[in-house]
């Protein structure tokens, strides 16, 4: 269960040009909508996910992209390197982190 919450939490800081294109050979059966790729150790990497979750925009339901349901592997990748970068991060002053992540 606590598996799925970390790709859509990386897909929530996932921009629009860091979606890869949907093969015809889609999870969804949609061939017109994105597949998100994962942030990893800062690096946007495509998933080995054979299951995706529909991401939707709030306001008028349409799917704009497919996240994907982390690997076991993948997620610890993530778990790995976010815990090696907490060691910096965890030290920046809160104005830095604000212009980080509203970048």
């Amino acid at each position: 269960a606590g598996t799925s919450l970390a790709p859509l939490a990386m897909a929530a800081l996932t921009r629009r040009n860091n979606f890869s294109s949907v093969s015809d050979t889609d999870p969804l059966g949609v061939t017109s909508v994105p597949s998100v790729k994962m942030l990893i150790d800062g690096k946007f990497v495509e998933s080995k996910a054979k299951e995706f979750v529909p991401l939707n925009n709030p306001a008028t339901q349409e799917v704009i992209g497919h996240v994907p349901l982390c690997t076991p592997q993948e997620f610890e990748s993530a778990v790995a390197s976010s815990k090696e970068a907490f060691k910096t991060w965890r030290n920046t002053p809160v104005q830095t982190r604000a212009r980080v992540m509203l970048k």
